[in-house]
């Protein structure tokens, strides 16, 4: 099941969001809604509507900077990782 991600709670998550996407050159939460719809409303809507790997091939394919769309494919990488490695500890 995926969680509904309203456009109030987006206007919540933006400060948090821009922080770390300006460290990472996503380049704001825009440029992530952009991989979805140029209208943010629209783009809220149709991540609702898909499940999460959907929205994670549609990050990796539209977000606007090659170096996201690698970072974002690395930290999923380290988060199956770190996931597998907590699981087989005693």
């Amino acid at each position: 099941m995926v969680a509904n991600f309203s456009n109030r709670q987006a206007d919540k998550c933006r400060p948090a969001v821009t922080k770390f996407s300006e460290h990472y050159k996503i380049g704001g939460s825009r440029n992530m809604y952009k991989a979805f719809s140029s209208d943010s409303v629209d783009a809220v809507n149709r991540i609702n509507g898909l499940e999460p790997p959907a929205v994670y091939d549609r990050l990796r394919a539209n977000l606007p900077y090659q170096e996201t769309r690698d970072y974002l494919a690395k930290v999923v990488t380290f988060r199956k990782q770190f996931i597998a490695s907590t699981e087989s500890a005693p």
